[in-house]
């Protein structure tokens, strides 16, 4: 597979498919016309545990608005035994797709967990606003301000 480029705020984003860890694909270009918030998501992060009620809780607010939630968990150290374990665990209500070989993380400069990127696919894969890392426990607000920014477009 060719080296892919890293994703620079204001880039569009090409479109890339992973599969979730039962198997299920999904791609960029399926979600054509929403907003897409990546998070970059881990079975063992206690941070990114503790923001899983966060993203649970976007698919609920803002379900009419077109907003979808992706987790993609890049690590290596473990495998669909112990994504699995923590999604049901954690009540995690987002699909969470495998990214084994860390290919998209290293694309998007994703080291921590949680890593959110805002791709907006209505403007032609524009990524249009913000990064967050962990921990990011004073910075809730700005995501819900920018979905509240988003949805007057």
């Amino acid at each position: 597979m060719p080296e892919r480029a890293q994703v620079v705020l204001g880039d569009r984003v090409a479109d890339f498919e992973l599969k979730t860890v039962e198997g299920e694909s999904y791609t960029l270009d399926q979600f054509e016309g929403r907003l897409v918030v990546l998070v970059f998501w881990s079975a063992e992060c206690p941070v990114s545990t503790e923001y899983d009620a966060f993203f649970n809780g976007l698919l609920d607010r803002y379900a009419s608005e077109r907003i979808v939630v992706l987790g993609i968990d890049s690590n290596m150290n473990y495998g669909r035994d112990t994504i699995t374990s923590a999604m049901t665990e954690r009540g995690v209500q987002f699909p969470v797709l495998r990214d084994a070989d860390a290919r998209i993380a290293d694309c998007f400069g994703a080291l921590t967990t949680p890593h959110v990127y805002i791709i907006d696919v209505a403007a032609d894969w524009l990524m249009r606003a913000l990064w967050m890392t962990a921990p990011f426990a004073s910075r809730k607000r700005p995501l819900t301000m920018w979905t509240k920014r988003w949805r007057r477009w």
